[in-house]
């Protein structure tokens, strides 16, 4: 009975540690926003530590103790990610990142060691609205000349 209650206490509190995977969708060059949010337990600012990962490997973005550290972050994203520090005093530690290049494209982790949380979000980077519409009239081509000949 004991062991139970155990698994039930596991499971139920690793549900609040791992949120479900978030779909972000964002267009080349643009900006996206990858949002991390626990409003469970909020820090005091200068305990605030979080590291964004892509793919678990590339440091992407780190604060520690309230305060931004880049000395190890991946050149890739040097000058186009932020985080909101006015905003963790309300669970917020979302990533802006701005300049999207299809190299962006991957699973991002949001660590919160000091709350032992973790969030998944998957980020989709498209090519502009200019190769969407060309690459859509390509595909209709095919289509308008079987119009042209059925009706023939």
């Amino acid at each position: 009975m004991d062991r139970r209650c155990l698994v039930v206490w596991l499971l139920v509190s690793l549900t609040d540690k791992v949120s479900s995977q978030v779909k972000v969708e964002g267009v080349k060059g643009g900006k996206a926003v990858l949002p991390c949010v626990y409003t469970k337990t909020i820090m005091e600012r200068d305990m605030v530590t979080i590291f964004w990962r892509l793919n678990d490997e590339k440091k992407v973005y780190d604060v520690a103790a309230g305060n931004t550290v880049l000395t190890q972050q991946d050149p890739e994203f040097k000058a186009r990610a932020q985080t909101f520090p006015e905003e963790y005093s309300k669970g917020n530690y979302s990533l802006s990142l701005r300049d999207l290049r299809v190299t962006d494209v991957g699973t991002y982790f949001c660590y919160i060691p000091p709350l032992n949380v973790k969030q998944q979000i998957q980020l989709h980077v498209e090519d502009g609205p200019e190769a969407r519409s060309s690459s859509m009239r390509a595909s209709l081509v095919p289509a308008v000349l079987l119009c042209l000949i059925l009706l023939l």
